[in-house]
């Protein structure tokens, strides 16, 4: 699951890289897009059948994928944690699966409340949600996975790229360079799929890149919306991977 999750990103990323910024608005003032109501996005108490936690749920709707992430919620608050593996929404049904689960979640979107279905391997059963409000700043960032301050330098386009991602993934050395001696962060997330400059940098074998986002602060432990990591993506790109490994290893003291 975890690298099926981790080809369709490096689709998404390919495109993205491709297209140009100036066609997409061209077209999308020729054929502007209906507004379009979001029933999903919030703060969802959830209760599933044959569990004795209830849990809460964290969803963020953005066409027809949704993300987020579920906490356990016990006697002491809120417990573990597992962001949304893979999760999508048509007509008014929901579908969910969980990073490090193949349970897959099911359910009827009305008025406020999911009604649905899970099942899996070993064991199925009944579902249900109560959305209980809109996120507060702070759940917002549990949603996206994104913890960091925004600047203008780290304003995303119309392909959810950032300046510097971009520059890592095209290998623009003196770009990169530039953008962080003005403060661009290198710890941003791309608000699809939850990707950094290291990211691009470590899948595209931009070493030099790669150095210089880690000098100026990159997190080598940030992780994906599938739960991979830059030396994920070094492996997958198939470019340096060893140097960039030991990169890492020399960084974070741990792979």
């Amino acid at each position: 699951m975890k690298c099926a999750i981790l080809f369709l990103t490096i689709i998404w990323v390919s495109i993205a890289l491709l297209s140009s910024a100036e066609a997409q608005q061209q077209e999308s003032q020729q054929h502007p897009k209906p507004a379009i109501s979001d029933p999903i996005s919030g703060v969802w108490d959830m209760v599933v059948q044959g569990m004795s936690l209830t849990y809460k749920l964290k969803l963020k709707l953005e066409g027809d994928k949704v993300s987020g992430s579920i906490n356990s919620v016990g006697p002491g608050g809120l417990g573990g944690s597992a962001p949304i593996s893979k999760g999508g929404f048509m007509g008014d049904i929901i579908s969910l699966t969980f990073t490090g689960s193949s349970t897959l979640f099911t359910g009827t979107v009305k008025d406020g409340k999911i009604v649905g279905e899970y099942h899996s391997e070993h064991s199925r059963g009944k579902w249900e949600a109560q959305k209980t409000g809109q996120p507060q700043e702070d759940e917002k960032q549990a949603i996206t996975g994104q913890t960091e301050q925004k600047s203008e330098l780290d304003r995303e386009d119309q392909d959810k790229l950032t300046q510097l991602m971009r520059a890592a993934a095209r290998g623009q050395f003196e770009t990169v360079k530039g953008l962080l001696a003005k403060g661009a962060n290198p710890n941003i997330k791309s608000s699809e799929q939850w990707l950094t400059a290291l990211m691009f940098a470590s899948y595209f074998g931009n070493l030099e890149i790669v150095k210089a986002l880690l000098e100026k602060g990159a997190k080598v432990d940030a992780k994906d919306e599938g739960g991979n990591g830059p030396i994920d993506w070094a492996a997958v790109g198939g470019n340096k991977e060893d140097e960039l490994k030991w990169i890492v290893v020399d960084n974070a003291g741990t792979v």
